[in-house]
């Protein structure tokens, strides 16, 4: 009965120390297989990282090169828009001097010529209004029924009804040329905004 408790305890023993040596064995290969994981996770997630990173600076470099070039078309229209803006009011002008001239051909052809600089001025502005901010589009808006009236008023005048009109619209019109001013100056501020100069 001794050899048999011997037995067993050496056996008990034995089977002690093979579990003890599997669980560190089992535990060591789990911990290495961890480590491993760890490494690779992290090694994945750096260059996931570093790929999302080069989208990023890819995606933000084109739109970066997208609004360089949206600034530069706003540069144009409002450099175009300002140019046609001044001739069309130096033409507003020479057509508002009309009854000085005691000529009704001369004042009607001066009068075509206004119409033609305005028909341009704010055909290039309807087509690119979407460039301006929303108080210069309104004021342009605004400015463009007292040119209309008046160029229809002098169209639809009689030769005899035409000075007389112009008189009047001699008086009327330097208050929309101070909307043409007003205007010049905010396209001004716009383009000198973009340039990045002073006002």
């Amino acid at each position: 009965m001794e050899d048999i408790i011997k037995f067993l305890g050496g056996a008990t023993l034995l089977l002690a120390a093979v579990a003890w040596l599997i669980r560190s064995l089992t535990g060591h290969l789990l911990s290495k297989d961890i480590e491993v994981f760890k490494h690779q996770l992290k090694s994945e997630a750096e260059k996931d990282l570093a790929m999302l990173t080069a989208s990023l600076q890819l995606e933000n470099e084109r739109l970066r090169i997208k609004l360089s070039a949206l600034e530069s078309r706003r540069l144009e229209v409002l450099e175009d828009l300002f140019s046609r803006l001044v001739y069309f009011t130096k033409r507003a002008e020479v057509f508002s001097w009309g009854p000085e001239l005691n000529d009704v051909e001369e004042l009607r052809k001066d009068g075509e010529k206004f119409y033609d600089s305005y028909t341009s001025f704010y055909q290039y502005f309807e087509e690119h209004s979407i460039f301006l901010p929303k108080t210069l589009e309104s004021d342009i808006k605004f400015m463009h029924d007292d040119y209309y009236n008046a160029w229809m008023k002098v169209e639809r005048a009689s030769d005899e009804e035409i000075k007389p009109l112009m008189e009047k619209l001699k008086n009327e019109l330097p208050a929309a040329r101070g909307k043409a001013i007003k205007i010049r100056g905010k396209i001004a501020e716009n383009l000198r905004e973009i340039l990045g100069v002073e006002s």
